[in-house]
C-alpha cells in the first residue's frame, strides 16, 4: 500500500503545484517526461528514508560514496526538472486565467523582481526549492501516517467499522467524499490523531538549543544553556504518566477534546514538533491525510491477507517507517458508477 499512497499523494501535490500528474491513470503517464519525473521522485522517496552509517559516524562517510554519488545525480536531475517547470510557467503566465493558476505561478508573481531577505539565494533558486519542498516534505509524512493508520484499522476491525459507519451516515453511499465533508468526520479525525500518538512520522524532534539552564528532576540532570537537545516524541506520547493505557489503539480518547484535529503541540501530543519551529506544512499535510483516508475507507472494505494481523514492527531510522510491507485486501463497497477514473487529468 505504501507505493499506492506514494503515487497518489505525489499526484495531488504535483497537480496543486504545477498542474501535472505523473502516476496512475493519466494517458500521458508513460510519456518521456512523466516516466523520467516519476522515476526521480521515486528515487528521492527511497533516499529520504535511507539510514546511513555516516549519519551516526561521519568518519565512515567514505564507505558510502556510491550512495552519495547517486544522491547527487538524482538531485541534479530533479533540479533540471523543476527548472523546466519554472520556465514553462513563465512562458505561458500571461495566457493563464487567475482562476487556473497553480502554486508555482503565484510564487513566480510574488518573487518577481524582489530580493528575499534572510537568504543567500536568488528568487529563482528559492522558487525551485519551495516547489521541491512542497512535493516531498508535504507528501512523505502523510504517506507514513496513512500506512500506519490503515495497518491499525485492519488490526482493529471494530474501529474500522465505526469509521465506515460515520462515513455512511454523514456522506451516504450514493456519492463520494468531498473535501468540504471532512470537518464533519469527527471519529476519522480521532483515528488519525491516535495514530499520530502511537506512530509519529518523526520519533525525535529536530535539534533545539537550550535557552537557559534548567534541571530535569527525574534523574537529577542539569542541562546548561546552549546545549543541543532532542525530544523523544515517541516516548512522551506513550508515557503512562500522561496517557491511560498508552499502548492501546483507542481513538475515543480524543473525542472529549474540543478540537479533535489539533496536533500542534497541545497537551502531550506533538507529532510535528512544538512552537515556532513546528512543521509549517501541518495544515496541508493533515488535510491530505484526512481526505485520502476518508475516500479510501468510504469506497473500500479492508481485510488482512490470510486473516492474519498486520505486522506492526517499526524500522530504525530518521523516519518512523513500517518495517514490513503493508498488504491489504480491498473490496468495493459503493455503486460501480462511483469508481470512474478521470483520465483527462
Amino acid at each position: 500500500m505504501k507505493r499506492e499512497f506514494q503515487d497518489l499523494l505525489a499526484n495531488i501535490s504535483l497537480m496543486m503545484i504545477v498542474g501535472k500528474r505523473y502516476f496512475g491513470a493519466s494517458p500521458n503517464c508513460e510519456a518521456g517526461e512523466a516516466r523520467r519525473c516519476g522515476k526521480l521522485i521515486q528515487e528521492f522517496f527511497n533516499y529520504f528514508g535511507l539510514y546511513l552509517l555516516s549519519d551516526v559516524m561521519p568518519s565512515l562517510g567514505w564507505s558510502e560514496w556510491k550512495v552519495k554519488r547517486d544522491m547527487k545525480r538524482t538531485a541534479k536531475e530533479l533540479d533540471q526538472v523543476v527548472e523546466a517547470w519554472v520556465e514553462e510557467h513563465k512562458k505561458r503566465r500571461d495566457d493563464i486565467p487567475s482562476c487556473e493558476k497553480h502554486y508555482l505561478d503565484l510564487l513566480i508573481e510574488i518573487f518577481e523582481n524582489r530580493e528575499i531577505p534572510g537568504t543567500i539565494h536568488d528568487a529563482h533558486t528559492t522558487t525551485k526549492a519551495i516547489c521541491l519542498n512542497m512535493v516531498f516534505a508535504g507528501s512523505e509524512p502523510a504517506i507514513v501516517v496513512l500506512v500506519w493508520v490503515v495497518s491499525l484499522l485492519v488490526n482493529n476491525p471494530h474501529e474500522l467499522r465505526k469509521a465506515q459507519e460515520e462515513l455512511d451516515q454523514k456522506i451516504g453511499r450514493d456519492k463520494v467524499v468531498e473535501e468540504s465533508d471532512l470537518n464533519d468526520l469527527t471519529y476519522l479525525h480521532a483515528i488519525v490523531k491516535e495514530t499520530l500518538r502511537l506512530y509519529p512520522p518523526l520519533p525525535l524532534t529536530a535539534y533545539r538549543y537550550v535557552m537557559e539552564d534548567f534541571d530535569i528532576t527525574h534523574g537529577n540532570f542539569h542541562v546548561p544553556a546552549g546545549t543541543q537537545v532532542l525530544v523523544n516524541e515517541w516516548k512522551v506520547q506513550r508515557d503512562p504518566n500522561f496517557w491511560f493505557e498508552p499502548e492501546l489503539f483507542k481513538p475515543e480518547r480524543f473525542l472529549t477534546s474540543e478540537k479533535v484535529d489539533n496536533v500542534k503541540g497541545m497537551g502531550m501530543l506533538f507529532p510535528f514538533g512544538l512552537g515556532r519551529r513546528s512543521c509549517p506544512a501541518i495544515p496541508l499535510g493533515m488535510r491530505m491525510v484526512h481526505y485520502v483516508l476518508a475516500r479510501f475507507l468510504h469506497t473500500f472494505d479492508l481485510a488482512a491477507p490470510f486473516s492474519q494481523d498486520v505486522d506492526m514492527t517499526e524500522s530504525n531510522g530518521f523516519v518512523n517507517l513500517k518495517a514490513t510491507p503493508l498488504l491489504v485486501l480491498i473490496n468495493p463497497r459503493l455503486p460501480k458508477s462511483l469508481y470512474h477514473v478521470d483520465c483527462k487529468v
